[in-house]
């Protein structure tokens, strides 16, 4: 039995010659129905050679037909066909994961699939992608776009686009086209540049180029990619400068002490995150920023708090830091399970917050600050008796001030950070 993986590309004209030959010698051909479709359409009417074309989506599904019937379709030549190119995103990747699985030694570092651990042969042929697709349309060379796939997963298209490089994004299930430019626009950048490529490589191929606040308006085919130019990050990794962020009367936690309750935080993509007491949301957009990929929830009770909180979720374009509007611990209670949790304003109920977020994780990282005396020790006693020995850092800062000429040191309140 010989298996081909063929990736269609731009449809069965524009493959590579030993793939079209593959899949118009294929006895059996296995896919999705649009690519059944356009392969069938391929093959001559003079009845010579008549495949049989079988509607398969499910990577285990193919896996176990192909091994069960190995030896019944002994001298039968099978095409699994895929969108796009076969290495990009394609299903031809879990079809191999599965694979796998079920082939004794197949994961082995010294072994590999091959024709002797499957019992057939099996080739895998690539076919032009998307990305390469809408590079040639838009006349754009593609070496240095960075390729993401939001079809069917979650992804944050702001903070790609931070990367400062033009990126690529394939689009799908939840997320098409016009959600994702919308997604950009709720993060502030409406004034991007885009470029939507629909149904590429096929009669109903078209291409819009706009700005994201247009594209949010326009509905697009189900099959389309986006190309948005990046955006130029200005602010450094960690530690942004205080009168970067939007500011009212509202008490902001200080670059310094930032920097020393972020690194406690030990914040890590994918992560999910509660900021109790956000003010401003300073540490929320730095958490943010680090938890690329997870989500960080700022929850904050005062209103004109929750206001700054969202516009400068707005400057830094951030679509993972959502504001929760309430008091804690009520405004914690329907909130997904933290990782890790600050604690930067808590309004005498520092014990009972503690011990929410404890609850719903036994293992979650916490850190809080204190300018007082009695929410530290009510802080470290709760942490104690949970069973935490908590580290405790004061951080003292002096900022200069010119004075005549000269330089004097004027000294900030010291704040306490405690970590457990």
């Amino acid at each position: 039995m010989k298996v081909a993986l063929i990736g269609l590309g731009a449809g069965m004209e524009c493959l590579i010659p030993d793939a079209r030959h593959a899949a118009m010698e294929a006895d059996l051909l296995i896919g999705a129905p649009r690519l059944l479709a356009l392969a069938q359409r391929a093959f001559p009417d003079d009845g010579e050679h008549s495949p049989e074309f079988r509607q398969e989506i499910w990577p285990g599904r193919i896996a176990d037909l192909l091994l069960e019937k190995r030896d019944v379709w002994a001298d039968k030549n099978i095409a699994l066909l895929y969108s796009g190119d076969t290495g990009f995103y394609s299903g031809a990747g879990s079809f191999l994961k599965e694979l796998e699985k079920r082939v004794p030694g197949s994961t082995d570092p010294q072994s590999s699939i091959n024709e002797d651990t499957l019992g057939f042969s099996l080739t895998v042929f690539p076919g032009i992608s998307s990305i390469q697709m809408l590079s040639a349309a838009i006349r754009r060379p593609w070496q240095n776009w960075t390729l993401v796939s939001a079809h069917g997963r979650d992804c944050d298209p702001a903070g790609e686009l931070r990367l400062g490089r033009d990126t690529f994004f394939l689009t799908g299930g939840r997320t098409g086209a016009q959600k994702l430019c919308r997604d950009l626009c709720d993060a502030g950048l409406g004034e991007q540049r885009v470029w939507v490529g629909e149904n590429l490589g096929m009669n109903e191929e078209k291409i819009t180029s706009s700005y994201c606040r247009d594209a949010a308006e326009t509905e697009f085919s189900p099959l389309a990619v986006v190309l948005v130019e990046g955006v130029r990050d200005v602010f450094p990794v960690m530690g942004i400068p205080d009168n970067a962020f939007i500011r009212g009367q509202v008490p902001m936690t200080k670059r310094e002490v930032r920097l020393c309750a972020v690194s406690k935080m030990q914040a890590a993509p994918e992560e999910t995150i509660w900021d109790v007491g956000a003010g401003t949301g300073s540490v929320s957009v730095e958490l943010a920023r680090q938890a690329k990929g997870g989500a960080v929830y700022a929850i904050e009770r005062k209103e004109e708090a929750c206001s700054l909180i969202l516009k400068n979720r707005r400057k830094f374009h951030l679509t993972n830091m959502h504001l929760v509007r309430g008091e804690a611990p009520d405004a914690l209670h329907d909130l997904p399970k933290p990782d890790a949790v600050f604690i930067g304003g808590s309004d005498g109920t520092i014990r009972e917050i503690i011990r929410e977020a404890v609850r719903r994780n036994p293992e979650v990282r916490i850190v809080f600050t204190g300018i007082v005396l009695e929410t530290v020790s009510e802080g470290l006693e709760v942490l104690r008796d949970l069973g935490r020995e908590p580290e405790v850092m004061q951080v003292a800062v002096s900022r200069s001030r010119s004075v005549r000429g000269c330089h004097m040191m004027l000294a900030e309140n010291p704040v306490y950070v405690i970590s457990g």
